[in-house]
């Protein structure tokens, strides 16, 4: 008889990424302080956006395993963008739908620390993007590494093009959303 309710005894014996990818492009960790469990979630990223590959890690229990488990499987083929949910309620429904079982009240912190080990690890790409950025000019997005001078030759080529397009082209300003304003200031400038 297991200690999990079926479908998290399922993932737990079963887990479908529990591995450390070679030459990932990312990684995060999460903890949880409450019973001294860990876990490790590591991406392959294209140069697009899309996460490739993931895999994790981790010495927690059951509970964490599958939650772990579900979260890479659900960022897995889908681009960084649209992964804004991570930080919400939703990731919570969407983890418990991957699993076909709710993760109980008291076993949340699994689930948290394994949902803050995914956002490390996309914190985690965006730094690295930042750090490889040598532009002669400023760096507009950080979440795709898109410089002033894209943005600029953008604007100059296609006369009132409009954000959406600029993000739909580029993919600037479709990540966090924090560098919108400056690209839009760019493109009323230009016009």
């Amino acid at each position: 008889m297991s200690l999990y309710p079926q479908e998290i005894n399922k993932c737990f014996n079963r887990p479908r990424n529990a591995e450390r990818i070679n030459e990932p492009s990312c990684s995060g960790r999460g903890a949880a302080f409450e019973c001294g469990c860990a876990v490790g979630v590591a991406l392959g990223i294209d140069t697009d956006g899309l996460i490739e590959r993931g895999g994790f890690w981790s010495n927690g229990c059951g509970y964490m395993i599958a939650a772990a488990d579900a979260v890479v499987s659900i960022v897995s083929g889908k681009k960084i963008v649209d992964l804004g949910f991570l930080r919400t309620g939703d990731a919570v429904k969407a983890v418990s739908a991957e699993i076909g079982s709710e993760i109980p009240a008291d076993r949340r912190h699994c689930l948290e620390a394994c949902l803050n080990a995914a956002i490390a690890a996309l914190e985690d790409h965006r730094q690295i993007i930042l750090n490889d950025h040598q532009g002669e000019t400023a760096l507009i997005c950080t979440c795709f590494g898109i410089g002033e001078d894209t943005i600029t030759a953008l604007a100059a080529s296609e006369k009132g093009i409009s954000l959406a397009e600029v993000a739909e082209r580029t993919n600037a300003g479709s990540g966090c959303g924090s560098c919108r304003m400056l690209i839009q200031e760019i493109l009323d400038s230009s016009g």
